[in-house]
């Protein structure tokens, strides 16, 4: 995905287009237009997207897509897991996986045979 934002210098309508993507986290281009009027225009490999003036809604919408901020689809994915159950083994290629100490894990959240994907989330990240 691929974002263009098309701003005036003096336009307070590009400008808070500007603060609204910064804010968001959404990467984009500028490029300088004689036009007071800002214009998104976001490529995908699927569709082309353009809007007109300064959209918050729209913009809102744009970085909630997970092709745009990345970091927002891991967090989301995560927190999903957070709900999921996992068997001892599970929680062991997890720990494993991250580099982490089986046994420091088994030391503070205790040795089961079921765990809450809540609880290892909150231990890979303390």
């Amino acid at each position: 995905m691929f974002i263009n934002l098309y701003i005036h210098p003096r336009s307070v309508e590009s400008q808070k287009t500007l603060n609204a993507l910064t804010r968001h986290l959404i990467p984009f281009v500028t490029h300088w237009s004689d036009d007071p009027e800002p214009v998104v225009d976001v490529s995908t490999p699927d569709d082309t997207i353009v809007w007109r003036g300064h959209r918050p809604d729209l913009i809102e919408l744009l970085a909630d897509l997970d092709d745009v901020v990345p970091a927002r689809a891991v967090a989301r994915a995560a927190m999903r897991g957070a709900a999921d159950v996992l068997t001892r083994a599970q929680a062991h290629a997890r720990i494993t996986g991250a580099a982490m100490s089986l046994q420091a894990f088994f030391d503070e959240c205790g040795d089961q045979p079921l765990y809450r994907g809540a609880t290892l989330f909150w231990w890979l990240r303390h």
